[in-house]
């Protein structure tokens, strides 16, 4: 059963514009390796942690959209963690009424 998700990844504040680009495109590539598909990506560029996350104060947001089986979020949210630019992740099922909002726009 297909289910809805959003991923929000903080990088490394260390990248460049263009290595934040590059790690888009993998995480992309892991949807797809995964049977699912992005909806949407939204870059909310550099923005001060709460707390420190291994050593960093800063970190690269990106929120993606996905459409993914519910069978392979697990190995999906695996690999994401074992990325090497990413600091932290989450990954949420989104409820069916927010998932629909978000697709018509």
């Amino acid at each position: 059963m297909k289910r809805n998700y959003e991923l929000v990844v903080v990088l490394s504040p260390e990248l460049t514009s263009t290595q934040v680009k590059q790690a888009e495109s993998s995480i992309t590539q892991l949807v797809k390796d995964n049977s699912g598909t992005v909806v949407s990506v939204e870059s909310w560029g550099k923005k001060r942690l709460a707390y420190k996350i291994k050593k960093h104060e800063e970190g690269s947001y990106l929120l993606f959209t996905l459409e993914m089986e519910a069978q392979k979020a697990g190995d999906f949210d695996k690999a994401v963690k074992m990325a090497a630019d990413v600091i932290r992740h989450m990954l949420l099922v989104l409820p069916e009424q927010k998932s629909a909002k978000k697709a018509e726009k």
